[in-house]
């Protein structure tokens, strides 16, 4: 079992998607920093932040919980991502790119929920 929220897949795939996110938000145009690129931003974020609070949950229900609100994160990401593709601030290969990768976390984060059965260490 994992020993911190760092030795799980999940999240690991979440950091790096985040990163690859925030580089690309970053190539929006300047009048999107403060809305699109924005909110792009946060909602990638959230995705690893509620894996990571999930780990330090103690029941079940309490981690699925959050493991729910990381794909429904993942969904909003995708969102502002397919807007930012149709309004021209990503190619087609970069969005699929990325959206591929939220496909699998996506995946991954059902399958981890799915399969969770014990509960993280309370030391």
């Amino acid at each position: 079992m994992a020993k911190t929220f760092r030795d799980l897949i999940i999240w690991q795939n979440a950091h790096t998607l985040t990163v690859e996110i925030y580089r690309l938000a970053g190539t929006f145009p300047r009048c999107e920093q403060f809305s699109l690129s924005d909110q792009v931003k946060r909602s990638s974020g959230s995705m690893g932040a509620n894996i990571a609070e999930s780990f330090g949950r103690k029941t079940v229900p309490d981690v699925r919980k959050f493991l729910s609100m990381a794909i429904a994160s993942l969904y909003e990401t995708q969102n502002h991502l397919i807007l930012a593709r149709d309004l021209g601030y990503l190619s087609a290969e970069q969005f699929n790119q990325v959206d591929t990768q939220l496909t699998g976390l996506e995946r991954g984060i059902s399958s981890y929920s799915r399969k969770y059965k014990g509960f993280p260490s309370s030391s």
